[in-house]
């Protein structure tokens, strides 16, 4: 029951939505870290924002690479708290859209379990450890790209919208430009991304909470950013609604592939 509890938080708020780029640096007195120059200002607009940001992640076509690949992650969550000791690891590996397959492997006083779910071109299966596999819904395979794309994609959502650049403020005590999105379909969010690496650290919309159902402010933190394939990818999410920790993934391996074999979407 633990299993498919934690499965189902991870799908509900990760569908929601190396070395770091400093730039060029000014010469500091002796004994003191160089002050990073910045990359974007407030007094830039919003597309020379967005074009820069894309440029510090390697291009558009490196923010695209979330259709075929393998990602490992170790989620943490405030609605189910873990026992002491105990450890969760995820893997899944996808062809997106039409394939998907998660391998949840919990541990817990010694005890390990796994939990494998398979989702291939509209047919879904679960296999809990040590018994059969059950035909199911597993809606992640309709998706373009995996969830995690979604934090670092910042151009997807901004395709037939109008931006507006808001100021400069500061999360988590770096200083970061906010960039507004209105849509007339999707309504308002808005995009912060740190001023002296043109990442974006924080996203922010009010969208229904996945959990509850109720309209909430949804706030999505990235950090810790490394380069994987010649992107910088943040490898820690962390998802807030309205004020309160939901949950935080750690990425620990990020692979992005070209193609997969048909046999890793089989039925467990």
């Amino acid at each position: 029951m633990r299993a498919c509890i934690i499965a189902a938080l991870v799908f509900c708020y990760m569908a929601v939505a190396g070395c770091e780029r400093t730039g060029e640096t000014r010469q500091a007195p002796r004994g003191q870290q160089p002050a990073a120059q910045p990359v974007i200002q407030a007094t830039d607009d919003a597309d020379t924002i967005m074009a820069k940001a894309a440029e510090a992640y390697g291009g558009k076509d490196k923010l695209n690479r979330w259709d075929v690949g393998r990602v490992t992650f170790e989620p943490k969550f405030e609605a189910v708290p873990f026992p002491d000791g105990a450890k969760v690891v995820v893997e899944d590996t996808f062809q997106l859209p039409g394939n998907f397959k998660r391998v949840m492997r919990a541990n817990e006083g010694g005890r390990e379990m796994t939990t494998t779910w398979v989702a291939n071109h509209g047919k879904g299966w679960e296999k809990l450890e040590g018994r059969p596999a059950r035909e199911m819904v597993f809606p992640l395979s309709e998706l373009t790209q995996h969830p995690f794309g979604g934090y670092s994609n910042f151009f997807e959502p901004v395709k037939g919208t109008r931006l507006e650049v808001v100021g400069e403020q500061s999360v988590e005590g770096k200083p970061v430009v906010v960039v507004r999105v209105v849509s007339d379909r999707g309504g308002e969010a808005e995009f912060s991304f740190e001023k002296t690496t043109a990442f974006l650290v924080k996203s922010k919309r009010r969208a229904p909470n996945p959990l509850t159902g109720k309209e909430a402010l949804m706030e999505a933190y990235m950090s810790d950013f490394k380069e994987v394939q010649g992107t910088s990818t943040p490898t820690k999410i962390k998802a807030v609604s309205d004020g309160k920790a939901a949950l935080e993934v750690t990425l620990t391996k990020i692979e992005f592939l070209r193609q997969l074999d048909a046999s890793e979407f089989a039925k467990p």
